[in-house]
């Protein structure tokens, strides 16, 4: 085969195969849906990956991969730490890397709120017989159950949890 008539068709393909591609990351990133924000920070979702966003620059601060979706998100009032959690709780503290906490304790989170400016409170799965309210402390990342919590044990699925 001719060189020139090689080198055509295998432009062509990638001119194929890139706009395919392209599409398909548009299309992805038009289905994120919004946890949390700030007016400087986003975390969105897609499926199950979840991301912190600088808004500004569209920076990607942090990225996790969920077992399922993302099920909540929050972000510091000044900014200095976000946490997505799901399966488990990935923090990003600002200056510091992305970390991770997971585990038998930690899984299955369902919800999380701040207690606060350093201290979240963590409510995993309400239908479990492990369910329980758990303290985070953001800057040393060390965590304690505070108590079990078997409100909703036996009970239907709702969206609104009651803790």
């Amino acid at each position: 085969m001719d060189i020139v008539l090689i080198f055509v068709i295998v432009s062509v393909l990638l001119i194929i195969c890139g706009g395919y591609l392209l599409s398909k990351r548009l299309s992805k990133e038009s289905t994120k849906n919004i946890l949390f924000e700030t007016e400087k920070l986003i975390i969105e979702y897609s499926f199950e990956e979840a991301y912190l966003i600088e808004k500004k620059s569209r920076k990607e601060l942090m990225h996790a991969c969920f077992y399922g979706d993302a099920s909540c998100g929050l972000i510091d009032v000044n900014n200095d730490w976000a946490v997505i959690a799901g399966d488990y709780l990935s923090i990003w503290r600002k200056d510091k890397k992305v970390q991770c906490i997971e585990g038998e304790y930690l899984g299955d989170i369902r919800d999380i709120r701040v207690k606060n400016e350093r201290i979240i409170e963590i409510l995993t799965d309400p239908w479990s017989e492990n369910s329980a309210i758990w303290e985070l402390d953001i800057a040393t990342l060390k965590y304690h159950k505070v108590r079990d919590f078997d409100k909703y044990i036996d009970s239907e699925y709702t969206d609104n949890i009651d803790w």
